[in-house]
């Protein structure tokens, strides 16, 4: 085995274009980039390079999802078949396929598929039915105009990295598909959080959520009326209300006996997928890329997040 040093210097460079990046991957002016830092159509350029080394470990505290938010206290939203009909034009394996270039897993539920020992894989959440939205549709009283098309909205997403945009871009295509013309609506990160909680100028919006390692952390936050708060990001954005949700998370936040929180947050599950104030779509696989020199960087659940007392560059 080669010998190691420790660190004894940490450099943090902040690069915003993506090709910069890959090309300081590839020459080694840096040495790790976490939270998969390039676009995922140049990841296997990279993972071909013999110095760079993938890892999809330290994101175990994250478990992060990807979901299609409803702004409810919008008139046309409040209508579940709407919703409905949106839900079940969505195909999410080809989803992740288009957009994330095979790098997640299905995601039905608030919960993500990673947090395992909370998810219920019983859930039945909308499939995909594109002539179960169209019937949806016209039951709501929203029918094809002359130009095929029966709404025409902005769809937002979050300005965090190259799979939201390409997500929100393949919902517009699905949407298509059904009479909805969705115009992809782009901004810089402050504008859209202005956006979706302040100014709550929004239909819908593709957006993301850390379950982070309890659901009682990183889950109840959106979900939760008492945390509807204009104002602060990441809150219960969808304006989301009900009695039964808030009394589950509630007692699932102290209830002691795990079995029993395992079946409140199985309640919890079904009731959102039932209300559908948001369409989970995916659980995204987060990468790690570091040089083949750097060793021992994600061995805890927060990885590259972590305080880097223990990594180590081969000689």
């Amino acid at each position: 085995m080669r010998p190691s040093l420790n660190i004894d210097r940490l450099v943090v460079t902040l690069v915003e274009d993506p090709e910069a990046r890959i090309a300081a991957l590839e020459s080694g002016a840096i040495d790790l980039a976490p939270a998969t830092p390039v676009p995922f159509d140049r990841l296997t350029y990279l993972r071909d390079l013999p110095n760079v080394a993938f890892t999809t470990d330290g994101y175990q505290y994250t478990n992060q999802v990807v979901r299609l938010e409803f702004n409810l206290d919008d008139p046309l939203f409040r209508d579940r078949r709407v919703r409905q009909a949106i839900a079940h034009a969505i195909d999410r394996r080809a989803l992740i396929d288009a957009a994330w270039f095979g790098y997640g897993l299905p995601a039905f539920g608030p919960i993500s598929p990673d947090l395992k020992q909370f998810c219920d894989s019983r859930l039945e959440a909308p499939a995909f039915d594109p002539a179960m939205a169209e019937r949806l549709l016209d039951e709501a009283g929203l029918p094809r105009g002359s130009d095929g098309m029966r709404l025409r909205l902005p769809l937002d997403y979050v300005p965090a990295g190259d799979g939201y945009r390409l997500t929100a871009d393949e919902v517009a295509k699905a949407l298509a598909q059904i009479g909805i013309a969705a115009t992809v609506r782009a901004q810089d990160f402050p504008a859209y959080i202005k956006r979706i909680y302040t100014d709550r100028d929004f239909h819908f919006a593709v957006g993301r959520m850390n379950n982070m390692f309890d659901p009682s952390v990183g889950v109840q936050r959106v979900f939760w009326s008492k945390n509807i708060k204009r104002g602060v990001p990441f809150s219960n954005g969808s304006h989301y209300r009900s009695a039964l949700v808030d009394g589950l998370l509630e007692q699932a936040a102290v209830e002691p006996d795990p079995a029993q929180r395992r079946e409140l947050f199985a309640r919890f599950q079904k009731a959102v997928v039932t209300d559908l104030p948001d369409v989970t779509l995916l659980a995204p696989q987060q990468i790690t890329i570091a040089n083949r020199r750097v060793v021992v960087h994600s061995l805890t659940a927060d990885g590259p997040a972590a305080n880097m007392a223990d990594v180590r560059l081969r000689t």
